[in-house]
């Protein structure tokens, strides 16, 4: 076949002669026709009637191809559907896998002409693949919304650019603070200022990083049309850029560790205090900074876990808890103060302890004078004679059988029912939390129950056993004693697994658990002082039965919401 009776057929217009057009006609018709299959020619039409289509097929990336993929969803183009774009990649894919194979086929054929029938060959096998069987509709659709496409492929282009834009005005001059937030899952945040006044926030920046690291590794960086030079330097902005969100998401994991651990000194650390300037891509400041912080957390949580060993009060609080019953020690302020309520959630009657004038300086100083009052108030229940060895009581129950198993708990060590020997785990429980309550178990001598493990993310199970594995290496003469409840044993199955290998795992099963009798008589005197008034039916006067009861009492009347 010869491929030059295309160009001829394309040269013919109205100045061409009858004769001529006849004779380019039948040539056609006799070598190419008739030789190749109707969709192969339709292919060949889409070439010349669609020419604008081929041409910017071939100056897509397949990064731009899966870019268009993701923003149709939101494009608000009425005449682009995904469906359309879709057959818009298909015909993307056709085209390069065609012309992979073409010149891998030229290369065979080294010197050898490439003709028309091997191009033709070429197509066909490619063709032959199912993913490929509706090609000349996926052709129709993608010529008729080509200046759609094009248009959607324009924005997203000039957003890129927007994005590159702003990865270079962070670098090149900015300033970085880090503030607290009240958000549930959040405590920290950081606000990137540029000159324009614009705020960045971490969630910001993680989305333009997750950017910066598929520009990084797209073609679309060695595309442009720009020198090596200029395409090394976008490639070396946007590992900078890189680079300066993990410093800066680092940093807010360990003043949010800081906080936990509860260091009072966190706040001298936030935007009234501190900020760092980030000038022509270079940021020292705001890097060593990064560094002290995680040298100060390593080293409070070394002072931590040794407070932890001699004062076991302080492995019942977190965060600021620590400086709220500092505060309250110090300044005795009123009942309504969170320090005294904390004190009487461990036992500690706050009117017995004597009011300090002088408090210590440093961090490491107060937390110590802190362990040292609470672990001259505290009370400590001895585990009995009997009792002192080492174990993990399992107990496996349903969602409503939780307090029988907590109280029987109680019973089976003969340890005072208290809320303070529960720690309830939910999907938020941190390792700073587990990890205190660990240090709890060793070495409290008495029994603490450990209530939904199966809740905690897997990592913190594992820290869990590693720190219990290590503390029983290094003390094997300590004794403990943990109560474990748990709604879910397949979850736990793993976290189990790892107890019965250190040998302390005690299944305590359904029928040495209290009965529905016992339990009454325990709850009974917990709750002697409570009166519940409930009723499905509105309008009966619940509320003035209380105000009335607590009147008659003598009590105050106080309403949570």
């Amino acid at each position: 076949m010869d491929s030059t009776l295309f160009d001829l057929v394309c040269t013919i217009d109205e100045k061409t002669s009858i004769e001529q057009c006849a004779s380019v006609y039948e040539q056609y018709r006799d070598q190419i026709e008739k030789r190749l299959p109707e969709n192969m020619l339709a292919l060949f039409s889409y070439y010349s009637l669609s020419s604008d289509l081929f041409d910017f097929l071939h100056s897509l990336t397949a990064d731009d191809v899966y870019n268009l993929l993701e923003a149709v969803n939101d494009w608000d183009e009425t005449l682009v559907s995904t469906k359309t774009v879709l057959d818009f990649a298909i015909v993307k894919n056709f085209i390069d896998r065609a012309y992979t194979v073409m010149r891998e086929k030229h290369k065979i054929l080294k010197d050898t002409p490439f003709q028309l029938e091997h191009v033709v060959d070429c197509f066909t096998d490619v063709w032959k693949n199912d993913q490929f069987i509706n090609l000349l509709k996926c052709l129709e659709s993608s010529s008729l919304a080509l200046s759609s496409i094009k248009r959607i492929h324009l924005q997203l282009t000039n957003k890129e650019h927007q994005k590159r834009r702003r990865f270079a005005d962070i670098l090149q001059k900015s300033t970085v603070c880090f503030v607290r937030v009240r958000h549930l899952e959040t405590i920290f945040d950081v606000h990137v200022e540029l000159p324009s006044q614009q705020i960045i926030t971490i969630s910001d920046l993680s989305e333009l990083r997750d950017r910066a690291c598929l520009l990084e590794h797209s073609s679309n960086v060695n595309k442009r049309n720009v020198s090596e030079a200029e395409s090394e330097r976008d490639k070396e902005i946007l590992r900078n850029f890189i680079r300066l969100t993990s410093i800066v998401e680092s940093t807010i994991e360990v003043l949010t560790n800081l906080y936990m651990a509860g260091h009072p000194s966190v706040s001298e650390f936030l935007a009234d205090q501190i900020k760092f300037s980030c000038n022509n891509g270079f940021y020292i400041e705001l890097v060593q900074h990064s560094k002290m912080l995680t040298n100060l957390f390593s080293d409070w949580e070394k002072k931590l876990c040794v407070m932890y060993e001699t004062h076991i009060s302080l492995t019942y609080f977190s965060d600021d808890q620590f400086w709220q019953i500092e505060d309250y020690i110090y300044h005795r302020s009123s009942f309504s103060h969170p320090g005294y309520h904390l004190l009487k959630f461990i036992g500690i009657d706050p009117n017995h302890i004597q009011q300090l004038s002088k408090k210590p300086q440093t961090p490491e100083d107060r937390l110590e004078n802190l362990g040292r009052i609470l672990s001259r108030e505290k009370q400590t229940f001895i585990l009995q004679e009997n009792l002192k060895i080492k174990k993990c009581l399992l107990v496996e129950t349903m969602n409503d059988g939780v307090l029988r198993a907590i109280l029987s708990l109680f019973s089976l060590t003969q340890t005072p029912a208290s809320v303070h020997h529960i720690f309830y785990c939910t999907q938020r429980t941190n390792w700073i939390q587990v990890r205190a309550f660990i240090y709890r178990c060793f070495y409290s001598q008495s029994c603490h129950q450990l209530i939904r493990p199966e809740l905690l993310a897997r990592s913190v199970q594992d820290q869990f056993i590693h720190l219990l594995r290590l503390l029983m290496k290094q003390k094997p003469w300590q004794t403990f004693e943990i109560g474990i409840i748990t709604t879910d044993m397949w979850a736990n199955q793993q976290f189990l697994n790892e107890l019965r290998s250190l040998h302390i795992l005690h299944i305590v099963h359904d029928h040495v658990l209290l009965d529905k009798t016992a339990i009454q008589k325990i709850i009974a005197p917990l709750t002697k002082n409570c009166t519940i008034v409930t009723s499905r039916i509105v309008g009966l006067g619940k509320s003035s039965f209380i105000r009335e009861t607590i009147r008659l009492s003598e009590k105050n009347y106080i309403k949570f919401p």
